[in-house]
């Protein structure tokens, strides 16, 4: 009884959570204009793929990303202010004991390649081994020809043996 009466003098109700995630949409949908613009730029004004016609040059360009889904078992409704259009909630990954990590790839077309998911490790993160089990599995096998892979600033990005496995193609 006392609860409800809180939540009403306060103007907040029990609403189903609609977003959850580390970082506001709204973040992220700053980050990924920016990216966009960067990328669109560099294709069309740098001459990257230039021999390409339109088409082609969005179908060679292919972002990758690896991507943390935790195992949990939260709740689905949170208290938020009456008449919010979307509840979005942090999450954070110190309650969350198990994950996997997935690699996704897709080209600037949407076309997507399979999905690389990793959990034997302890944890289930980036390493070397993991990221040149990704190229030989997924990437090598998906694309053939001059393709064009945006990959973030991680560590295990960077790594020679990296740089080197995506230079090397089976002839």
């Amino acid at each position: 009884m006392f609860i409800r009466r809180f939540l009403k003098r306060n103007r907040l109700t029990v609403r189903r959570i609609t977003h959850k995630g580390r970082k506001k949409r709204s973040d992220m949908e700053a980050v990924a204009n920016v990216f966009s613009h960067s990328i669109l730029r560099t294709v069309e004004e740098d001459g990257i793929l230039s021999f390409l016609n339109e088409t082609e040059k969005y179908s060679s360009v292919y972002n990758m990303n690896q991507t943390a889904m935790y195992v949990d078992m939260n709740g689905h409704t949170t208290i938020d202010f009456v008449g919010a259009s979307t509840v979005d909630v942090v999450q954070g990954s110190a309650v969350n004991g198990f994950r996997v990590s997935m690699f996704l790839e897709a080209s600037a077309t949407g076309a997507k390649l399979p999905p690389l998911i990793h959990t034997v490790q302890k944890k289930a993160y980036c390493d070397g081994t993991v990221m040149l089990d990704l190229i030989e599995r997924v990437w090598k096998p998906s694309v053939d020809g001059c393709k064009l892979l945006l990959l973030d600033s991680l560590k295990t990005h960077k790594m020679a043996s990296v740089f080197a496995s995506l230079w090397t193609f089976p002839s």
